[in-house]
């Protein structure tokens, strides 16, 4: 009984480093480092989602806000041009909805 404990508690921290490592993968994406070039502030900045698909990306994040509290956002990247949702651009929907909504 106690080696399944342990075995339990080092499948644990493998599982644990191993969303760690894709945590670190996904927020030093080139699509997210070209993200974060473009946003006024990078405060609190996290990423929570990274979807690609061909040559655009996907990206789920948050940034801390002015008021203390966290933004969560929505950006598609392509290349060099940045859609961020916080901008309420009918262009950044549009892109959104066709590259990214009820994709992954």
């Amino acid at each position: 009984m106690k080696h399944s404990h342990v075995l339990f508690a080092a499948s644990a921290a493998a599982m644990l480093s191993f969303g760690a490592l894709a945590d670190d993968k996904m927020e030093s994406s080139p699509a997210v480092e070209t993200l974060k070039s473009k946003l006024p502030s990078t405060n609190g900045f996290a990423v929570d989602n990274v979807r690609t698909m061909g040559d655009v990306t996907c990206i789920n994040y948050r940034v801390s806000n002015d008021m203390n509290g966290e933004t969560r956002a929505q950006a598609v990247v392509k290349g060099d041009e940045v859609l961020r949702s916080t901008t309420r651009s009918t262009k950044f929907a549009k892109a959104w909805n066709e590259h990214c909504a009820a994709k992954g």
